[in-house]
């Protein structure tokens, strides 16, 4: 059973993902996992300090501002909302790019909303769970894939200069292009969805030379609604009904 807080989390965020609740239970139940509630005007991080937290906004809203003026004094750069349909990650990019863990986040964090829950996972514990336990890390990349992406894309129209976030956001995005384009080219046969070996090739060679990790690849996997062992074995049993909409996708 959840309490309040964790049933909305999970029937505004993870559910629409198909992350099962004995999975989302696991993630809960982190030791580094906590539900914070604020109110208006509260700063939930200051400019400038380090950020050792993945925070997702479960309800109400959370503005990123620029620390050259008082809090709530401007409209924010970027708003969070625990609605469902807006940006609600905070700090998500660092799972994907380790350099970002040992940079100090450039904004201030500031509750927009009075009742603003907002729930934080511990970085580096998050991940290493993730590592351990691939319901976990499935769970996570299930929910948080789009968050990151545009996390990154955020980080990219932000700078000027390219660097980190630049790169892991063009390396990603062709990477995902390269697995879309597999998928597209795969055989169908008696309900079975067949990878072409020069398309896995083709995608395997372009992680191993553009550090594309394991979670990256898996999250992407996971969007295309295979999982690791299927794409690995390079075979993905179908249902009919599935068979039919891959048919007039190819």
């Amino acid at each position: 059973t959840f309490n309040p807080e964790e049933m909305l989390l999970y029937s505004c965020q993870f559910k629409q993902w198909g992350v099962e609740p004995w999975q989302f239970k696991k993630l809960v139940r982190l030791d580094g996992c906590r539900f914070r509630k604020y109110k208006r005007g509260d700063i939930i991080i200051n400019a400038d300090k380090k950020l050792n937290d993945v925070l997702m906004v479960v309800r109400g809203e959370v503005g990123a501002e620029s620390p050259d003026s008082p809090p709530l004094a401007r409209k924010p750069m970027y708003t969070y909302r625990g609605d469902g349909h807006n940006g609600c990650v905070i700090g998500g990019t660092a799972l994907v790019d380790a350099n970002v863990r040992n940079k100090k986040y450039p904004n201030r964090l500031v509750c927009e909303a009075d009742d603003t829950i907002v729930v934080k996972w511990d970085t580096n514990e998050l991940s290493l769970v993730m590592e351990k336990d691939k319901e976990v890390e499935s769970a996570v990349l299930h929910s948080l894939y789009t968050e990151l992406i545009q996390g990154l894309r955020r980080d990219r129209q932000n700078r000027k200069n390219e660097d980190s976030a630049d790169r892991m956001y063009d390396k990603l995005m062709e990477f995902e292009r390269l697995i879309d384009g597999a998928i597209k080219n795969a055989a169908i046969e008696n309900g079975v969805v067949t990878l072409n070996s020069k398309d896995k090739r083709e995608v395997r060679e372009y992680a191993r030379k553009n550090g594309v990790t394991l979670a990256q690849r898996e999250s992407l996997v996971w969007k295309h609604k295979w999982t690791m062992d299927e794409w690995d074995d390079g075979a993905k049993v179908i249902a009919d009904q599935e068979a039919g909409s891959a048919a007039v996708v190819a």
